[in-house]
């Protein structure tokens, strides 16, 4: 079972949408909003990673799970690597499963992991993964949800007035 928490060690170094580009769209001429738009550009984006479970940009994460069998369908995409696999022996050490212990399937919505001789671990211990996830190029919809996102947490909205169109937007960008 994955648990629930998508770490994010390294955030995006941008963001999918510039503050040029969103004043534009949000109609806005003049420099006093700008630390407010960059926020609400920011948190659109998480949102719509929220609710897709995909990484709009590039960015490394860490997830755990409690089975070698839960790496088949890891709960975040598109994936572009796999940095590090990482498990508690028997005796309570950490181990890293070198590359060569695993296939990767990286492409699409829906990226996996088989381990070929999964070791033993320490019982009641995760199994935790390290990935350099996002998107180089995000698609159209996705940009688009953004937009509406940042429109209504713009006009002060708390984003529950789009959802409805959001889940419309994204249907063919959802991972889970």
């Amino acid at each position: 079972m994955w648990r629930p928490v998508i770490a994010t060690l390294v955030p995006p170094e941008a963001e999918p949408i510039d503050t040029a580009a969103a004043k534009r769209h949000l109609r806005v001429d003049h420099a006093d909003e700008d630390e407010a738009i960059d926020g609400f550009i920011a948190a659109a984006r998480g949102a719509v990673e929220a609710m897709t479970g995909l990484r709009v940009m590039p960015q490394t994460v860490a997830v755990s799970c409690d089975r070698w069998s839960d790496l088949a369908h890891l709960p975040v995409a598109p994936v572009k690597e796999v940095l590090e696999v990482a498990y508690t022996d028997l005796l309570g050490n950490e181990q890293m499963l070198p590359a060569e212990a695993y296939d990767v399937e990286l492409s699409g919505l829906a990226p996996g992991l088989t381990v070929r001789s999964p070791p033993v671990r320490r019982p009641g211990t995760l199994i935790r993964i390290k990935l350099l996830v996002g998107a180089d190029d995000p698609a159209p919809e996705v940009l688009q949800a953004i937009r509406v996102l940042l429109t209504e947490y713009f006009d002060r909205g708390d984003g529950t007035k789009s959802a409805p169109a959001l889940a419309n937007i994204l249907a063919n960008h959802t991972l889970y």
